[in-house]
């Protein structure tokens, strides 16, 4: 999947959200959102969002609570940029010994069967778009489940003592897919910048979220407001998170109710002698089908509360207390999308990871979930409650 950079006082982007022709052009078999980024984020943008300004005096001192110091975040590597939000990869596995942790967790119990474990990880998008079958995403798939379990090992031997070194772990698996020349590679290991806008556009596999946007009972009406196609009725869901009771502004999600009247606008706009290069490309980045990820500025807000999160995670804990605190975990990990690409796979794999530290197995998501979408459609209280009616069973 490419990422498309650009400035632009407008941060809507264009669908179509039936053009089976481009899906040749996917490339990516995990499940990771393709992000568009505005550079530029502008007073405009954040009155749109409720964003403008500056952080709030108790949000900036959310943002400067220290995290736990991290052994992965002590090293570089030879990238100048390649590294996410949670720290650096590390070359060397600068772990603490087991020692530092009194209360040791069970650590990696039953074991999925082989045809499980060729789901694990999965994007089981509905129909022509859902690659969970091919020969590909299946050793994708184990080789999560196998680095997963692995990760879980370690946390539950003390080895791996902070959510940003799990996150590392993660990033390492996720950079150990691609070959080290693969376009785009430094960017899963990148994190967004304060300061821009990044948007993943609804075609292909995405259009399948535009009906959920819709039918969400907390979606709003709302008329889009961009170049050629301004005046659709939109539903929009504005994502929320609450911090020590200081509310976080997530993903805001637009989905134009009626398909129909975009296309006809469409056919109106084509009619007209434009340019069709600058109308393609303004129609790249202008649509009502849209979602606009969490502002990058609240990312070490939400990173520290996913390291105090972590740490209450990674304590001996009863089954029920700790499936509802991993499940928070990834409700808050998928919705930041810290990462310039892998943040939905990397949140996944953390989840299993913890699940795996307490001797819980997790099994495959339903065919038809993936996991970043329902969170970035629910609230925290209710992306726990259904977290484990996600998955084809419940977490043994």
């Amino acid at each position: 999947m490419d990422i498309y950079m650009w400035n632009n006082q407008n941060w809507m982007y264009n669908i179509d959200a039936y053009n089976q022709a481009r899906a040749a052009q996917q490339e990516d078999t995990s499940n990771s959102p393709r992000y568009s980024e505005v550079t530029e984020f502008t007073e405009d943008h954040a009155t749109s969002y409720g964003q403008a300004g500056s952080l709030s005096p108790e949000l900036a001192a959310l943002s400067l609570q220290p995290s736990p110091p991290s052994a992965a975040n002590s090293s570089r590597t030879s990238r100048s940029r390649l590294g996410s939000l949670f720290g650096r990869t590390s070359g060397s596995r600068e772990f603490r010994s087991s020692s530092e942790t009194p209360n040791r967790l069970p650590g990696p119990s039953t074991s999925l069967d082989w045809e499980e474990q060729s789901l694990v990880g999965a994007a089981r998008w509905p129909s022509m778009y859902n690659q969970s079958h091919t020969d590909e995403n299946k050793d994708y798939c184990r080789s999560m489940y196998r680095s997963s379990r692995e990760a879980g090992s370690r946390i539950a031997s003390g080895q791996i003592n902070s959510f940003s070194e799990l996150w590392n772990c993660a990033t390492e698996w996720r950079l150990g897919r691609l070959s080290y020349n693969a376009p785009g590679r430094e960017a899963f290991a990148t994190q967004r910048e304060a300061g821009s806008v990044f948007n993943t556009k609804l075609d292909m596999q995405y259009a399948s979220i535009i009906p959920m946007i819709i039918s969400n009972s907390k979606s709003k009406r709302k008329r889009y407001g961009g170049p050629y196609l301004s005046g659709i009725e939109c539903k929009v869901y504005k994502q929320k998170g609450k911090i020590h009771g200081q509310e976080i502004p997530l993903n805001e999600l637009w989905a134009a109710i009626d398909q129909r009247q975009v296309a006809v606008k469409l056919q109106e706009v084509y009619n007209q002698d434009v340019d069709f290069e600058v109308l393609e490309d303004t129609l790249q980045r202008n649509h009502p089908n849209n979602i606009v990820h969490t502002n990058a500025r609240y990312l070490s807000v939400i990173k520290g509360h996913l390291e105090q999160l972590f740490n209450q995670a990674k304590s001996p804990l009863r089954k029920r207390e700790a499936l509802d605190l991993i499940a928070r975990i990834h409700w808050w990990a998928a919705s930041a999308a810290p990462d310039m690409r892998g943040s939905a796979a990397k949140a996944e794999f953390a989840a299993r990871a913890l699940a795996n530290a307490h001797g819980i197995e997790f099994p495959p998501f339903r065919d038809g979930i993936v996991p970043d979408i329902e969170a970035m459609l629910s609230s925290e209280k209710n992306f726990v409650e259904r977290y484990s009616s996600f998955m084809e069973r419940r977490p043994s």
